[in-house]
């Protein structure tokens, strides 16, 4: 089953399972919390460290869950683009403006759904890129002020433009198009190596 046919029922199952592991991880520390003052120390010590261990585990089955990585942002186009920003900005090679105006980009045009975008620093600047067939979307932010986009075959649409601020609510509406054409296409995506 793929992400896209979750259906409320499901995803309360998800919810309740990986809650009730949770719950009794929880349990099981506090009760060797609990227990702390009466066993031997060494006996204490192991027993809270398991404890604390199937703790760490239940947490870790909610970072992996297909269902919960997708609702919580992890490995979503947005949360892999704000990654990307990071180390950009990190490594010095896009400016504080860009970074945030980028940041911005990615907050109003991204969805859950979106298909990840190649992100690719420019003299300060920086690009987000989207291809799949004869689609293609591209959006600059220049250094300082400016932007520069293009989209070609995407809802039957081609058009581009610059400025200083961008036609947010077209260009969401393109990304969005452009994002369903490929998990039509290939539904399969997310679970491909990048």
């Amino acid at each position: 089953m793929g992400v896209q046919a979750m259906t409320a029922p499901e995803f309360r199952e998800v919810a309740s399972r990986l809650s009730k592991m949770l719950a009794e991880a929880k349990l099981a520390v506090d009760s060797a919390w609990e227990r702390q003052l009466f066993p031997p120390v060494a006996f204490t010590a192991a027993t809270l460290e398991a404890a604390v261990k199937r703790l760490v585990d239940s947490m870790d089955a909610w970072t992996h869950d297909d269902w919960v990585r997708i609702l919580s942002g992890r490995h979503t186009a947005k949360r892999r683009a704000l990654d990307v920003l990071d180390d950009l900005k990190g490594q010095g090679l896009i400016e504080i403006g860009t970074f945030d105006r980028a940041k911005t980009l990615v907050d109003v045009l991204f969805t859950p759904n979106t298909v990840y975008a190649s992100l690719a620093p420019d003299d300060g600047g920086v690009t987000f890129y989207w291809r799949a067939g004869d689609m293609s979307i591209e959006i600059d932010i220049y250094p300082g002020e400016g932007y520069w986009w293009r989209v070609r075959n995407v809802a039957a649409e081609n058009y581009s433009g610059h400025g200083a601020s961008l036609e947010y609510d077209k260009l969401k509406y393109s990304l969005t198009w452009f994002s369903k054409e490929v998990d039509r296409a290939n539904p399969q995506w997310r679970q491909q190596p990048i």
